[in-house]
């Protein structure tokens, strides 16, 4: 900031000026009244590089452009594309963290999200496998299933390595013709099979100890077994046993849990998600489950995470 003041004399004549880290030392609101400063010198032009979420929100897509490094080859794209700049203009505003790595998955919402960055910990913890970090992956929660497409196809455009984690329930919204549209342009695609919600191919696919343990998260989460036997019997109907203890493994029974989790939000925040992830991801490695659409789907996302 002292640096620009007393530059300000000087650059009162044409002049192009370079800003590396432009954020570098500056609290948010310094950086965005330095900003403001710098677009109204109609002198001379700016080139200014930024890893900073702060800096992309308080920017336009007429005024960001992304750089990549593609195997040693540097590709600078403009983000004021025509046919995505209104859309992507939101998207930066929302997600602006997504932005600022190579490779992105976009979460069908913020349970997707959560249950992801859970998964990440145990990944690292428990099976030594490299972190989202290390990978360069960032989360981006598309906030419904009608806005999956359009986002990641813009994502796509430009230029970053683009993965979708996506619910079925909806087919509509993202049926399989959009998905495999996705995947014809390069984009990974993990959408469950059997037009279910992640709660319910998860209360599908788990061991029945993982089934308890997404219960037992659910108990923590929300403090109030009444209000959660409630929601499990409205989606069981007559003959629900209220007593835990005595549940018995049954398809009926986890249907009805499945569908009382997604109805009911019982992990419908990033840190709800995150718990729940936490509570059963060591369920995943269970033998019993190795074959199914659950564990399937998560070792092709995982495929991709490592692919660099």
């Amino acid at each position: 900031m002292l640096t620009t003041g007393l530059q300000k004399q000087a650059l009162l004549s044409s002049h192009i000026t370079l800003f590396d880290e432009v954020e570098v030392g500056l609290e948010p609101h310094r950086i965005a009244r330095l900003l403001q400063h710098l677009k109204e010198d109609d002198t001379g032009q700016y080139f200014l590089t930024t890893h900073s979420p702060v800096v992309l929100r308080e920017l336009t897509v007429d005024d960001l452009h992304i750089v990549h490094c593609n195997g040693g080859d540097i590709v600078v794209v403009a983000a004021n594309k025509p046919a995505i700049a209104d859309s992507i203009q939101g998207k930066i505003r929302s997600g602006a963290e997504a932005f600022l790595a190579p490779k992105i998955v976009v979460c069908e919402g913020a349970t997707e999200v959560g249950f992801l960055r859970g998964l990440d910990d145990h990944w690292v913890t428990a099976e030594a496998k490299a972190s989202f970090a290390y990978r360069g992956i960032a989360l981006f929660d598309a906030d419904g299933a009608s806005k999956i497409k359009k986002i990641a196809e813009g994502l796509k455009v430009l230029g970053y390595d683009v993965s979708i984690l996506a619910d079925s329930d909806e087919p509509v919204q993202f049926s399989d013709a959009h998905a495999q549209e996705l995947r014809n342009a390069g984009i990974t695609v993990v959408k469950w099979d059997g037009a279910l919600s992640i709660e319910e191919r998860i209360f599908a696919d788990l061991p029945w100890d993982g089934v308890m343990a997404s219960f037992e998260a659910a108990r923590t989460i929300w403090n109030d077994d009444n209000r959660l036997l409630n929601q499990v019997q409205t989606q069981f109907g007559q003959g629900f046993d209220r007593d835990t203890k005595a549940w018995a493994d049954t398809p009926p029974l986890r249907t009805a849990m499945g569908k009382a989790a997604k109805a009911s939000g019982w992990f419908k925040r990033q840190s709800w998600g995150r718990e729940w992830a936490t509570a059963i991801s060591r369920h995943l490695a269970d033998d019993e489950i190795r074959e199914s659409d659950l564990v399937r789907q998560l070792t092709s996302l995982r495929g991709w995470i490592d692919n660099v």
